[in-house]
């Protein structure tokens, strides 16, 4: 990677986390909520939750701007809290829920839309060092997305599979809704963005106008 490249990639990440603390008491509160859900109704994932929300408050109290010494921090405190690497399928369910969290909070705050894909490569870049930490290799996608449409934790309707193109991005497969109901040539198709992929799924779903939805992606 270039030195501009990479200079200008770490500033996106600086913004993201400068972001995060500027939502600070929002964050803090939509975290805090899942947290109480998860305690409440005695989910196995409430430990490893309560984990990255003490984290959480960690962050927001320190200074730091580094992405790389936080995800050090972040293993080092997981290894000496659960003494084994956390499960591939743990860490991605836990950042969902956090990612969320976050997303729900920016709403709250009216936070402008142009702001927020620096906390989405933030997110990013997480998911992808964090999960090098896993030791367990044999990892099921599909399964784990059929886990995050039938839980009750997350209100997700559908999660949509899609794949990087030369040319754009093309439909893989949906969870949640019916493969009947989808037309065949959109899986076939390559589309320039996701974005539209989610809308032709919109359509199919007959989403209601009065309730307003949220599509995110999650590498």
């Amino acid at each position: 990677m270039s030195q501009s490249l990479n200079y200008h990639m770490n500033m996106v990440m600086m913004q993201g986390i400068n972001l995060l603390r500027s939502n600070e008491k929002q964050i803090i509160y939509e975290c805090k909520k899942i947290l109480d859900y998860l305690k409440n109704t005695h989910k196995r994932t409430a430990e490893s939750f309560e984990f990255a929300y003490n984290y959480f408050l960690k962050f927001f109290q320190s200074e730091e701007q580094s992405l790389e010494n936080i995800i050090e921090e972040i293993r080092s405190e997981w290894m000496k809290t659960f003494y084994r690497p956390p499960e591939t399928h743990q860490l991605i369910y836990i950042l969902t829920l956090l990612e969320n969290a976050v997303h729900k909070a920016f709403k709250e705050n009216n936070e402008p839309s142009f702001r927020q894909p620096s906390v989405q490569y933030l997110f990013a870049k997480i998911y992808e060092d964090l999960i090098l930490i896993s030791k367990k290799d044999n990892f099921h996608i599909d399964h784990f997305c059929h886990e995050l449409v039938m839980s009750k934790q997350l209100q997700i309707d559908w999660v949509a599979r899609i794949q990087h193109e030369e040319k754009g991005y093309r439909l893989k497969n949906v969870i949640g809704i019916s493969e009947e109901s989808i037309d065949p040539l959109l899986f076939k198709r390559i589309e320039p963005t996701w974005f539209w992929i989610s809308e032709s799924l919109l359509k199919i779903t007959g989403e209601n106008q009065s309730i307003k939805r949220d599509v995110f992606p999650v590498p």
